[in-house]
């Protein structure tokens, strides 16, 4: 008999089951740390990284720059893989009729 160290969610029988826990660490303003856990069937299958930061308002502060770097290690294969996103949101009143 095979024993998992946690309760497992119910899932179809043809399915893994998947989940990632995650801690997220705002280390000054604008500016935070994540650290994710990838998981499949109860092994760890990755270790990802995420950097996010902002940057300058716009529209007196109705809007913000920001960008986020997310950097994923794959256990199985080795390999490392890096993504960089820069963007910019405000946010927008409606008038409903």
């Amino acid at each position: 008999m095979k024993s998992t160290p946690w309760p497992r969610p119910a899932c179809r029988p043809d399915r893994a089951v998947e989940w990632a826990p995650e801690i997220e660490l705002a280390v000054a303003d604008g500016l935070a740390v994540e650290l994710e856990l990838p998981f499949e069937d109860g092994h760890i299958t990755d270790y990802k990284l995420g950097l996010q930061g902002t940057f300058g308002a716009l529209d007196g502060g109705k809007g913000v720059h920001g960008v986020q770097y997310l950097g994923l290690y794959n256990r199985e294969s080795g390999r490392w893989e890096s993504s960089l996103l820069i963007s910019s949101a405000t946010a927008s009143t409606h008038a409903g009729a």
